[in-house]
């Protein structure tokens, strides 16, 4: 299971790796562990990022409240500024 997981993780750093370099972006894929906030933020950090920007799914207060929204965790724990950017669809 666990070298099923690492496979899929491996072509998954590989496919947007190589979407990056078909838009001529710069930068690089990370693989990071550990809880999705914190380990965020200290990828942050130790890129020496200035600014995070994060999408949201758009979950309620209640859902929120019981479940840890990890853009809201970034936005209150980075000592950076943080943009949470919310797709609406369109109707």
């Amino acid at each position: 299971m666990i070298k099923d997981t690492e496979e899929r993780t491996s072509e998954l750093v590989d496919k947007y790796s190589f979407k990056m370099q078909q838009k001529q972006l710069h930068g690089h894929v990370r693989q990071q562990c550990g809880k999705p906030g914190e380990a965020i933020l200290e990828c942050a950090r130790e890129e020496g990022a200035t600014m995070l920007i994060l999408g949201t799914r758009g979950m309620g207060l209640m859902r929120r409240t019981f479940m840890e929204s990890v853009s809201d965790y970034c936005l209150h724990h980075a000592s950076f500024p943080v943009l949470v950017c919310r797709h609406k669809p369109f109707k």
